[in-house]
């Protein structure tokens, strides 16, 4: 009978450690795993066409964050319904750190202006990051007398609906800009949507429209070979690449702030240790001299982002803001 008991007791104590080492390594693996990220290539989807001011930013933060994480970093372009293609594939991927969104305004435009996104901006997706701010630039081609935003407003407050304006297209941030301004000065000046930034600023170059708003970036170029006369900027404080351009807040427009914004955003449910370790290497990237120069260039100088956190309270602010502009114009799109 003893050595049946002991059989028994023998037997009994290899199961308990059998489960025991089961729960331990249960238990580890998510932390090993945590610890282990990246094990594989992660990926910036972008709804931006390749080429463009985001997608170049983008890809000069690939290329620096590679080497950070110790696996390739992918930019994908996913474009199409103005930015929700790429905004639907990152909000339905695994939250596990691998697939990431560089997103702009559109983030939360979309989900107001649009009957089906496909993704619900505070739902799905977590902010990671917030990676540049600019402002919008208003500009009026060199052969009119409009020398000030001061002209323009008073030009239009005497003949409504006489004057036209060009953006990149209906909601996006530079049209939400100049309703901004629209509204704060009680004008009506026509707008005329384009299929991009690039058409608008040739139409305004070559007198087609006297009036065009969109990035520094894109007018840049225009204004010295002195085609194109800066008016005004949207942010509250001028922008050190166009330093003797007033802003609309000098101008006597005080709530009219509004930025062009890039950031990084990740599938709702990804673990806090990985974004965590997501936001230090982007900051990391951001703090280059040689990234800091580029994003100053291109007129979208780096945001100063403390945390997470902080681009969570600034996408709030911009929910609100846009928001008031949507439900004022009424805004709907296809």
């Amino acid at each position: 009978m003893q050595p049946a008991n002991l059989l028994r007791e023998r037997a009994l104590m290899i199961g308990v450690l059998a489960v025991c080492g089961w729960l331990a390594a249960a238990m580890a693996s998510p932390l090993a795993q945590a610890q282990a990220y990246p094990a594989k290539p992660v990926r910036i989807v972008t709804g931006y066409a390749a080429g463009g001011g985001a997608d170049i930013i983008a890809r000069l933060l690939a290329e620096q964050l590679g080497p950070k994480l110790g696996q390739s970093v992918i930019v994908e372009n996913r474009t199409g319904a103005g930015t929700n293609i790429a905004s639907q594939f990152v909000a339905r991927a695994a939250p596990d750190g691998y697939t990431l969104l560089f997103t702009s305004n559109n983030h939360n435009l979309n989900a107001m202006i649009y009957a089906n996104p496909g993704y619900d901006p505070v739902k799905d997706l977590i902010p990671v990051i917030q990676i540049s701010e600019g402002p919008s630039l208003l500009a009026a081609h060199a052969g009119t007398p409009f020398r000030s935003l001061r002209d323009v407003i008073e030009a239009a407050r005497a003949r409504p609906r006489a004057f036209s304006y060009g953006s990149s297209g209906v909601g996006t941030p530079v049209h939400m800009a100049m309703e901004l301004l629209k509204l704060a000065a009680n004008v009506d000046i026509v707008h005329i949507p384009y299929k991009g930034a690039g058409q608008s600023v040739i139409d305004a170059v070559g007198g087609h429209i006297p009036l065009v708003i969109g990035s520094i970036a894109a007018m840049k170029q225009h204004i010295d070979a002195d085609k194109l006369r800066p008016l005004a900027v949207s942010t509250s404080k001028r922008s050190s690449s166009l330093p003797d351009v007033p802003t609309m807040v000098e101008a006597g427009y005080a709530d009219v702030v509004h930025l062009i914004w890039l950031g990084i955003v990740a599938p709702a449910g990804t673990p806090p240790d990985i974004v965590s370790r997501l936001y230090r290497e982007f900051a990391g990237a951001l703090h280059l001299p040689n990234v800091r120069e580029r994003l100053d260039k291109i007129g979208l100088p780096a945001a100063e982002s403390a945390s997470p956190r902080d681009f969570e309270a600034m996408l709030r602010a911009d929910y609100a803001t846009s928001q008031k502009i949507v439900n004022h114009l009424k805004l709907k799109a296809d």
